[in-house]
């Protein structure tokens, strides 16, 4: 299981949520946080980009409606500074073109429903580090 924790640089594999509603920013970084992860958070697009040009992040959970800066533009521009980041977009999307459309911003951009539990959320990124 360490092994899921720890990337090939044998250091642990550090988590960004950006995440608006900090109720939830919080529900999901404890659950994160007793599996092992290093946690921060980040309430609006902007302090996500800024977190991210100076912390490496191996995995970023983004709100796609965040304040300020959107999600999307935040997905866009991580990807492109940083395509070792493995980014998991939560949404509200209801249709799936939406959905789609989201991964069109990068290989390592996924999404995620809302409506799934915080437990499932962090097996989800678990498995995409990999």
């Amino acid at each position: 299981m360490e092994f899921l924790l720890r990337s090939r640089h044998a250091h642990l594999v550090r988590v960004l949520i950006a995440e608006d509603e900090l109720r939830l920013a919080d529900a999901i970084a404890r659950g994160l946080r007793r599996q092992g992860f290093a946690v921060d958070l980040a309430p609006d697009g902007e302090q996500a980009l800024v977190k991210s040009r100076v912390v490496r992040y191996d995995v970023l959970v983004l709100d796609r409606d965040l304040p300020g800066t959107h999600g999307d533009q935040v997905a866009e521009t991580v990807a492109r500074e940083h395509p070792e980041v493995r980014i998991l977009m939560l949404t509200a999307a209801r249709s799936i073109d939406e959905v789609v459309d989201l991964s069109r911003h990068a290989a390592q951009v996924r999404s995620l429903h809302r409506s799934v539990e915080i437990d499932h959320r962090s097996n989800v990124v678990m498995r995409n580090r990999s």
